[in-house]
């Protein structure tokens, strides 16, 4: 008989690492307050550079715990989606 090997990870936070976020976002509401694009941008960009940041974070440390299965959250760059926010070239601005 075979036996089954379960690998377990978790979704998006590490709740062993301080000052750890991956989720950070920035509402509609607070962003459509903005009253230039310039500004708009700058804080997508600041948020979901944090969350790049943080996100590598939890890669080394599941690396060094051998945590192998880790589930990205959805919130890594904030409103990318919706219709009514700036087009921008995120995996372009974000890559280093």
């Amino acid at each position: 008989m075979e036996r089954c090997r379960f690998r377990l990870g978790y979704v998006a936070n590490a709740l062993s690492i301080k000052n750890c976020t991956p989720s950070s976002t920035i509402t509609f509401k607070n962003f459509s307050k903005i009253s230039s694009e310039e500004i708009q941008l700058r804080k997508l960009k600041a948020v979901a550079k944090s969350n790049l940041e943080d996100t590598l974070r939890i890669l080394k440390f599941n690396k060094y715990e051998k945590i192998m299965v880790y589930r990205l959250t959805s919130k890594l760059v904030p409103l990318v989606t919706h219709s009514e926010v700036i087009d921008w070239d995120y995996a372009l601005e974000l890559r280093n």
